[in-house]
């Protein structure tokens, strides 16, 4: 029989796990990184207008999670899918579908409506082609979204940081140690394999350099 102490232990690393697992949600990777590259002082945009920095965060945040959360939750009212992470790889198409599609539309209408810098429209389109990865890849084998997000983030900070000579400081190791902290999550919630997490993290890499090295 457990005693009430392992309960209280167990449920409070469910909780963690589950904590983890909201905060590092695939649909609020882009805001983070907007956050990163527009307002840590060793951006080259962080000497950008107020009012321009705050349209462009916006602009993409509506695009890339706002949007893509306002479908899932008509889906979610449709019963197309029971659970915002979409636990059931069966219910993930449309939700994955439309985001995709919202995405990409965000990173068309950037230049023209707001003029986005080159290397975040990259970034926009990367999160569009790593949906649409998803949306092939999950009818027939549930690939983790948690790590797409996360390989796509460290992908960004990778490339944008060498390319652009920005020092993130301890940026990069943060990314590192959170994406074992999310994937322990996932493992512990009994929500993905190992090697669904492995091939994620490697798939939202590839995902967000192609469209970085375009741009």
């Amino acid at each position: 029989m457990i005693d009430s102490e392992n309960r209280n232990n167990h449920y409070g690393l469910w909780v963690a796990a589950r904590v983890l697992s909201i905060a590092s949600h695939p649909m609020l990777v882009p805001i983070y990184t907007m956050l990163m590259m527009l307002y840590l002082s060793n951006s080259p945009w962080y000497s950008l207008p107020g009012n321009y920095k705050s349209g462009v965060l916006l602009f993409v945040s509506l695009g890339t999670t706002l949007l893509p959360l306002v479908w899932m939750g008509v889906c979610l009212l449709l019963r197309i899918i029971t659970d915002i992470e979409m636990p059931n790889k069966t219910e993930r198409f449309w939700p994955l579908l439309l985001s995709c599609l919202t995405s990409f539309t965000t990173g068309i209408l950037g230049n023209s409506l707001i003029q986005l810098p080159s290397v975040i429209r990259g970034m926009v389109f990367g999160v569009a082609l790593l949906l649409l990865v998803a949306v092939i890849i999950t009818p027939k084998w549930k690939i983790s979204l948690h790590s797409l997000g996360l390989g796509a983030l460290l992908a960004f900070v990778t490339i944008i940081g060498t390319r652009m000579s920005i020092d993130f400081g301890e940026g990069l190791y943060i990314i590192l140690v959170l994406s074992g902290l999310v994937g322990w999550s996932r493992l512990y919630l009994i929500a993905h394999t190992p090697l669904q997490l492995l091939i994620g993290y490697i798939v939202g890499f590839i995902c967000m350099a192609i469209t970085l090295l375009i741009f």
